[in-house]
């Protein structure tokens, strides 16, 4: 499951080291000046905690995948606009600056909020510590890895890689929801399944069959027209256990 979600943090991470590595020295600084980055990447951040509530509010009322397509068109956006403007005044005017933190902020509340949701819902308890240790990894990963190879590819090739891997996310949520509903389809499967057999063999070490039980305990031999009779009958010959054993017989078939 964890692996479908894999793409939300890939493109998260890979974003951040385009920000870090090329945005903020490249567009923010050559055009706005070194004094205007504190002060430009902290509205991603504002950005951020202001959407984290209402993104939530629309997780519940519309369902996560909605939210996830959100958040890679936020990330997707950033990219498609480096290839369709370059790096040149457009993106480094205040309105652009503005306009690019804003994106990132949205789609970061995304990875923060709704994708550790997603994990929560989708992934196996057993698996979830793991499946968070993966999640904080590869965003770690990717984004260190992105401050040392991005510089030394050409610009189109970092904004395609951001547009390509937001482009997974909405796919990869999808699978992972279905694979999760598998797993619990067949879980529950699992569970009935040892439950009747369980009830079989209870039946059978009572010492006699569920019928044939019933009909020697019941008043002149014949078989008891009532589930209580049955019980009694069966606590009689065989004890609790059996007669535990023969309801929950009773149940199934």
């Amino acid at each position: 499951v964890h692996l479908g979600l894999l793409p939300i943090s890939v493109t998260f991470g890979i974003t951040a080291g385009f920000l870090f590595g090329f945005y903020y020295q490249e567009t923010v600084a050559r055009y706005r000046g070194a004094s205007a980055v504190g002060l430009v990447s902290s509205l991603g951040s504002a950005v951020c905690a202001l959407a984290s509530i209402p993104l939530s509010v629309l997780s519940r009322r519309v369902g996560k995948g909605p939210v996830v397509a959100l958040g890679s068109a936020c990330f997707g956006l950033i990219g498609a606009l480096y290839l369709l403007l370059g790096n040149g005044p457009v993106l480094g005017s205040w309105g652009g600056v503005v306009a690019l933190n804003a994106l990132m902020g949205l789609g970061r509340a995304v990875w923060e909020n709704t994708n550790k949701a997603c994990h929560a819902d989708l992934v196996d308890p057993a698996e979830l510590p793991a499946a968070f240790a993966h999640m904080y990894m590869v965003t770690g990963g990717t984004t260190f890895l992105s401050l040392f190879v991005f510089p030394s590819f050409p610009l189109w090739i970092m904004a395609l890689s951001i547009v390509l891997s937001a482009a997974l996310m909405g796919p990869g949520y999808y699978r992972a929801k279905h694979h999760a509903a598998a797993s619990r389809r067949a879980s529950a499967h699992e569970v009935f399944s040892a439950s009747r057999d369980q009830a079989t063999v209870g039946t059978r070490s009572s010492g006699c069959s569920v019928m044939g039980c019933f009909k020697d305990n019941s008043p002149g031999g014949s078989k008891p027209t009532s589930r209580t009779e049955m019980l009694r009958g069966c606590i009689d010959e065989g004890g609790a256990e059996a007669a535990a054993g023969s309801y929950g017989a009773v149940l199934v078939l």
